[in-house]
C-alpha cells in the first residue's frame, strides 16, 4: 500500500485501537519518517573497511565509498520521479580513514538463555536494512539479526577461496542464511558450484583495485622508464631487468617454484641461456612476504640455499609489512612480476602489477587468473597488441592438495592458529589447487626478460611503442572507478528479486488461541496480583510445617503398610489399617512406637 495512503489513514487507525493523545502522534511519526526513508536504500556493509588495510578491508573501504557516492531514480505510484540514495552503514570496528555519509557501528554481543553469545542489532530501534553485504575473515555465516535485516532484505556474501571445495561445516549455514554468494573470479563461482551451492544464487561480482593511488603521477611503472631512459646518461638501475613478487610466504602462493626456477633459469652456470645471453649481472629477483604459513624448515633452508647461492641477485625480504606508498613505488621500479601461483581467490598484486605497466609471469588453465590474463601460452594476438606485451601466461593443471596446510580431506587455515598451524576443517571434497608447468615458466621467464631489453632499445630511440596509459588496457575494467556502475546495477538487481535464505516466521493464531491465550493471560495476571509478599511467607512457612510433621511418620506408616500388604487375610489387612489411621489421628506422640 502507498505510503501517503497509509500516513492518512494512521491517525484513525491508531485513535480507534489505541486512543488518541501522544500514542497518535507517535505512530503518524513514525509512519512519516518510514516514507522519506523509502527514498533512501539501507546498505549494511558486514567487515572492517581500511583503505590501507589488508584485502578484505581494502575492498570493503571501497564498496562503501563507491556505494555511499551512488544515486538512483525511482518513479512513485502517483508518477513522482526521487533521487534514490544508498544509505551505507559498517558494521566492525574499523572504518578508516572516515567516509562521509558512512556511519561506523560496532558489533554487539549478548549472551543468550543457552548461554551462548549472538549478535544483535547496533542499529536504533526499528531500523531496516535492504541490504546486508557480508565480507570478512574468518566469513560469517550465521543468520543475521531480524532486527537488521527482516523479510525483504536481501543477504549477499563475498567469500574468495582457493581450494577446490568449500568447507562441509559451512554449507548449510550458507544455503540457509546467505541469499547470494558473489564471487570475485569465475574460478570461486566454480568452487561454490562443486561444493554444491546452487548455481543460480551465485554471480560473479569481479575484486577492484585503486588505479588512482596506483597511478597517482599519472604515469605507470614503464612510462617513468621510458622518460629516463630518454635521458642522454642512462642510470645504472636501467640496466637491470628486476623481477617481483610480493605476497604471502604461502605454498599456494608458489614461493618455492619461483625460487627454484628463476635460480635455475639466471644464477646456474650449465644454463644455456645464461651463457647466451650474458647475463650474469642484469637480472634481480625481489621477493616480499609478509607472513608465513605451511613450508617446513627443511624446504626454507632449501629456499635460503638458492638465494645464496645466486651471488646477490635475489633480495628476500621476509617478513616485511610496507605502507601503500612503498609497495607501489616498490612495484613500479620493476619490470616483471612473478606469479607461478598453486592457487588464488583473485589475484589482486597481479592485477595492480598489470595496471602499472609490468608484464606478469601467472598462472592460468582454470584458475582465477584466467578473468584477466590470455589463457593460451603459445597465442600472441590476444585482445590487443598491448595485453600480449604484458601477459606471460604459463599452463596449470588442477591436482590434488598434497602439500601443507593440506591433510587428507582436511584444510588446516582456520583460526585459532598457533605454532605455524591453524585449526582443520574438512572440505566436502579432497582439496584441489594447480600445479604450473615449469618448463613454460623457464620459457616466460626468458622471453619477459628479452622483451624488457628490446622495449629499452626502443625507447632510446623514441619509440612511440611505449605512450599507452591504462586506458589501453583490459585490467581498467577493475579498476574502482569503472566498477562503480558495475556494483551499483548488482544491488539493485539483487533487490529486485526474492529472498532466497531461511527468515524465522511466527504463525499468527487463530481466533480461539486468541482467546484461550487472553484467559491464560487474565489468570495469571489476577495470581500475580493475589500473590502478595505476606502472603508468599506464610505459605512457605505452612509448608515447612507440613514437610516436617510428615517426615516423623513416614516411617510409621511405611512399615504397617508393608505388613498388611504382604498379609493374605483380608479382615486382618483392614484392621492394621485403621489401626495406623488411629494412632497419627489419636496418638500422634506414641506413634514413634510404632506398635
Amino acid at each position: 500500500r502507498d505510503w501517503n495512503e497509509a500516513a492518512a489513514a494512521a491517525p484513525k487507525f491508531v485513535s480507534k485501537n489505541f486512543g488518541s493523545g501522544r500514542y497518535m502522534r507517535d505512530w503518524v511519526s513514525i509512519l512519516e519518517k518510514v516514507q522519506v526513508e523509502q527514498r533512501k536504500i539501507q546498505i549494511v556493509l558486514d567487515g572492517n573497511a581500511k583503505f590501507n588495510g589488508e584485502s578484505m578491508e581494502a575492498q570493503n573501504w571501497h564498496i562503501a565509498k563507491m556505494l555511499s557516492e551512488s544515486t538512483s531514480k525511482s518513479v512513485s505510484s502517483d508518477g513522482q520521479e526521487h533521487e534514490l540514495q544508498f544509505d551505507v552503514s559498517v558494521i566492525g570496528s574499523i572504518l578508516e580513514p572516515p567516509i562521509q555519509g558512512v556511519k561506523l557501528a560496532k558489533p554487539v554481543k549478548i549472551l543468550n538463555n543457552e548461554g551462548e553469545f549472538v549478535s544483535i542489532s547496533p542499529f536504533p530501534t526499528g531500523y531496516q536494512a535492504n541490504m546486508v553485504i557480508r565480507q570478512k575473515w574468518p566469513p560469517n555465516n550465521d543468520i543475521i539479526p531480524i532486527t537488521i535485516c527482516s523479510f525483504g532484505c536481501h543477504v549477499a556474501q563475498i567469500l574468495p577461496w582457493e581450494f577446490g571445495f568449500l568447507p562441509q561445516i559451512w554449507m548449510a549455514h550458507l544455503l540457509d542464511n546467505i541469499d547470494w554468494l558473489w564471487a570475485p573470479s569465475e574460478y570461486n563461482r566454480d568452487i561454490y558450484t562443486r561444493s554444491g551451492y546452487p548455481f543460480d544464487r551465485t554471480a560473479l561480482l569481479p575484486a577492484g583495485v585503486d588505479c588512482a593511488s596506483l597511478l597517482s603521477d599519472g604515469k605507470s611503472a614503464r612510462e617513468n622508464r621510458s622518460s629516463n631512459a630518454s635521458k642522454s646518461n642512462i642510470s645504472t638501475d636501467l640496466d637491470t631487468v628486476t623481477f617481483i613478487f610480493s605476497g604471502g610466504f604461502l605454498p599456494r602462493k608458489g614461493v618455492d617454484i619461483l625460487l627454484e626456477e628463476w635460480h635455475g633459469v639466471f644464477c646456474s652456470s650449465e644454463d644455456s641461456f645464461v651463457k647466451e645471453a650474458n647475463i650474469k649481472s642484469n637480472a634481480k629477483l625481489i621477493v616480499h612476504t609478509s607472513y608465513e604459513l605451511g613450508y617446513s624448515n627443511a624446504e626454507v633452508d632449501k629456499m635460503k640455499e638458492y638465494i645464496d647461492s645466486c651471488d646477490g641477485k635475489i633480495e628476500w625480504k621476509r617478513n616485511e609489512w610496507i605502507e601503500r606508498t612503498e609497495y607501489i613505488q616498490m612495484i613500479k621500479r620493476s619490470d616483471i612480476y612473478l606469479a607461478p601461483f598453486r592457487s588464488e581467490g583473485f589475484g589482486l598484486p597481479i592485477v595492480e602489477a598489470l595496471a602499472l605497466g609490468l608484464k606478469s609471469i601467472v598462472s592460468v588453465g582454470g584458475t582465477a587468473a584466467d578473468d584477466y590474463m590470455n589463457a593460451d601460452v603459445e597465442q600472441t594476438d590476444y585482445w590487443n597488441r598491448e595485453m600480449t606485451q604484458l601477459t606471460y601466461p604459463i599452463q596449470a593443471t588442477e591436482d590434488l592438495c598434497k602439500h601443507p596446510p593440506c591433510f587428507g580431506e582436511k584444510l588446516c587455515v582456520f583460526s585459532p592458529c598457533k605454532n605455524m598451524r591453524c585449526a582443520c576443517e574438512k572440505l566436502v571434497e579432497i582439496p584441489l589447487w594447480f600445479e604450473p608447468s615449469r618448463t613454460d615458466l623457464q620459457k616466460q621467464m626468458k622471453k619477459a626478460y628479452n622483451d624488457v631489453l628490446e622495449e629499452r632499445e626502443m625507447n632510446t630511440k623514441n619509440s612511440p611503442y611505449m605512450t599507452k596509459t591504462i586506458d589501453d588496457l583490459i585490467v581498467k575494467q577493475f579498476c574502482w572507478e569503472d566498477l562503480r556502475i558495475v556494483y551499483h546495477e548488482k544491488v539493485l538487481n539483487t533487490l529486485s528479486k526474492s529472498t532466497l535464505r531461511k527468515i524465522p516466521t511466527f504463525k499468527i493464531p487463530s481466533q480461539d488461541e486468541q482467546s484461550t491465550f487472553w484467559l491464560y493471560e487474565s489468570f495469571l495476571e489476577s495470581w500475580v496480583d493475589w500473590f502478595k509478599p505476606e502472603i508468599v511467607f506464610f505459605l512457605v512457612v505452612l509448608f515447612l510445617v507440613l514437610v516436617l510433621f510428615v517426615s516423623k511418620h513416614v516411617f510409621c506408616i511405611l512399615l504397617p503398610l508393608s505388613k498388611m500388604l504382604h498379609t493374605r487375610n483380608r479382615d486382618c489387612m483392614i484392621t492394621r489399617l485403621k489401626n495406623v489411621v488411629r494412632n497419627m489421628l489419636t496418638r500422634p506422640g506414641k506413634s514413634r512406637k510404632c506398635k
